[in-house]
């Protein structure tokens, strides 16, 4: 009979139903632990990075802010405010000043003491002159003057005579200072010192320190990025990064365990459904089976076999009974027709 192989139809009917759905429900499940897990440690990272810029951006402001009182206290001195007008005997005693002195921050700065047109007076270092620079205007106004570059750093402060500004006191830093100062308060992976124009003045990585501007060099290029003003010097940020691929390492993982653990889901499914379509059909097969052999043998001796299945019990144990009395009834009919043979027999 056909219908004996309908059950061999059910198993990929089932996994046609049933694969599809699963797979979807586990894709999403994959892809939204993923996006949360991701977000999260996103989050995790700029909150880490905007503390650290934070902590940067202030520390920094403080080692500059030192450098710069130091130049004032240093142009509210009283031997560098008297070799302003001692022209006869400042050399002598300028000049061994100057040679010993020092300041707070960075090593190898240049110490300048300059007249009201920037030309040197006394120096720790080779001389060097600032006339015509654009900035002494400015000192000479009496305001400080800070400017911070790839070259390096230069503060300048008057120094005053009567209340007026006579002289000026400049400091200036190679561009390492901005290194040292940098190492000094600390960084992450990759730490960039930007003016208001975002044009780099230093970077710890040598590509973004080449490139004109800081963020362009690091937008869309794999890293999370935090950037701060730095607190007394507003036209200066600091820019705090890690890459994405550090930053989101653990996700990456997670994702790759998640994947395989829905590749070795689905084989699960796949032997789960095969199995229990099995088990299911296993009974009806039989089943089928023995209409099968009675039909074959033309006989009501054959009875369905028990099964795991209470339904399929119930169903056997019905069908056993209705065999057994269309048996009986077969056998009574049989043997009726018999006897009528046997009494018919003598009255011919």
């Amino acid at each position: 009979m056909s219908i004996a192989r309908q059950p061999g139809k059910l198993l990929p009917q089932v996994l046609w139903r049933v694969l599809p759905a699963a797979t979807l429900v586990l894709l999403v499940s994959w892809l939204s632990v993923s996006w949360v897990t991701q977000n999260e440690l996103r989050s995790e990272a700029e909150a880490r990075l905007t503390q650290g810029a934070t902590d940067m951006a202030r520390a920094t402001g403080v080692q500059i802010g030192v450098i710069e009182t130091a130049a004032q206290s240093l142009a509210a001195n009283g031997l560098l405010i008297g070799g302003l007008t001692d022209i006869q005997q400042r050399e002598g005693y300028l000049a061994a000043f100057f040679q010993s002195l020092r300041i707070p921050g960075p090593a190898g700065a240049l110490i300048t003491l300059a007249d009201y047109r920037g030309r040197p007076i006394a120096v720790n270092g080779p001389f060097r002159s600032y006339f015509k620079a654009s900035w002494v205007k400015t000192v000479m106004k009496g305001q400080r003057y800070f400017h911070l570059s790839r070259t390096g750093m230069l503060v300048a402060a008057p120094v005053m005579l009567d209340g007026r500004p006579e002289g000026i006191v400049v400091v200036e830093y190679g561009p390492g200072a901005i290194a040292q100062i940098l190492s000094a308060a600390g960084g992450t992976d990759l730490t960039i010192l930007i003016n208001k124009s975002g044009e780099v003045l230093y970077a710890s990585n040598v590509e973004v320190m080449e490139s004109e501007m800081a963020l362009p060099a690091i937008e869309g290029r794999g890293w999370i990025y935090v950037e701060k003003k730095l607190p007394e010097y507003p036209a200066i940020s600091i820019v705090e990064a890690v890459p994405e691929a550090v930053a989101l390492a653990s996700v990456t993982k997670i994702s790759s365990l998640m994947l395989a653990a829905i590749i070795v889901a689905l084989f699960a499914l796949v032997g789960g459904v095969y199995l229990a379509v099995y088990l299911a059909t296993r009974p009806l097969t039989d089943f089928v089976s023995t209409l099968d052999q009675i039909e074959d043998q033309a006989g009501l001796s054959s009875r369905m076999p028990t099964a795991n299945s209470a339904e399929f019990n119930q169903l056997a144990d019905t069908f056993n009974n209705t065999l057994s009395r269309l048996e009986n009834t077969v056998t009574s009919r049989d043997a009726l027709t018999l006897s009528l043979i046997h009494i018919s027999e003598p009255t011919r």
